[in-house]
Parts: C-alpha cells; structure tokens; sequence
C-alpha cells in the first residue's frame, strides 16, 4: 500500500477551504487538548536531564541533584 493510501484511511480527506470553518475548535476545548502537552514535557524534562547525567558518569550525580 503507498504511503498516501496509508495517511488517507488514518487522517482522513483534507478538508475543502469551505469545510474548515466547522472544524475548529473554540478556546476551552483548545486550552484542554494543547496545555495537557505542554505539561507532560515539563514533567519529563527534569527525568530525562536526569537519565542522560546518570548514565554519563557517577560523578554526574553531583550536576543531577540541583535539577531534580
């Protein structure tokens, strides 16, 4: 199956300029789907510092600590 086969049964047919006005969402729904996103990298974040120092050296504990 070709790739845009692929990307048209997952996603769908793009939207006609006509079609797009009743696809958009309003402020509430938006600020429910985007800050969720926004919110998980900044918990992660200070893991993944962690993990990359960690595995680094012993030594790169000491830089660790002050982060987590």
């Amino acid at each position: 199956m070709k790739m845009m086969h692929l990307k048209r049964l997952f996603i769908g047919r793009p939207l006609k300029s006509s079609e797009e006005g009743g696809q958009k969402l309003n402020i509430f729904k938006a600020l429910a789907m985007l800050s969720s996103d926004a919110l998980s990298s900044v918990a992660y974040g200070t893991e993944q510092i962690v993990l990359v120092l960690t595995t680094l050296s012993a030594a790169a504990i000491w830089y660790s600590l002050p982060i987590a």
